[in-house]
């Protein structure tokens, strides 16, 4: 069989000391593309990798360095992963505040809406006069 022929049933080996969401810390994870019931013998060499993976992987000792690359490549990504949050909340609250303003819009008078939008008028001059002077008074 040929190296593409197998690998073509593996979708991916992912191997990490630190895993979110486990109760276990350090993983190895096999995910694998099955065929049909009747080619499950082709799976055979992959299972046997697993044991070759597992058996290496308990072997080895990452360098200081590769240590070092690795922490910072975590660090970059979680603080990735925590803008997203943060960006996420700050939309959340956004359409929670339109809500709420169309809300309170339906419930008022043509008059009372025509104040409303004079008021943001007002304040978006104010802001473009801020942002066009520096935000220096």
């Amino acid at each position: 069989m040929k190296d593409q022929d197998l690998f073509k049933h593996l979708a991916f080996i992912h191997v990490s000391d630190q895993f979110p969401g486990s109760i276990h810390k350090k993983v190895i994870r096999f995910k694998f593309i099955l065929p049909a019931a009747s080619e499950m013998s082709s799976l055979e060499p992959l299972m046997q990798l697993v044991f070759v993976v597992i058996d290496s992987v308990g072997l080895y000792k990452l360098s200081p360095h590769a240590k070092q690359k690795s922490g910072k490549h975590r660090a970059a990504a979680k603080e990735k992963e925590a803008k997203s949050a943060e960006q996420e909340r700050l939309n959340a609250m956004r359409e929670k505040k339109a809500e709420q303003r169309a809300k309170e819009r339906a419930k008022m008078t043509p008059s009372q809406i025509e104040k409303e939008e004079e008021k943001e008028k007002q304040r978006l001059m104010k802001r473009r006069m801020k942002v066009s002077s520096g935000g220096r008074r």
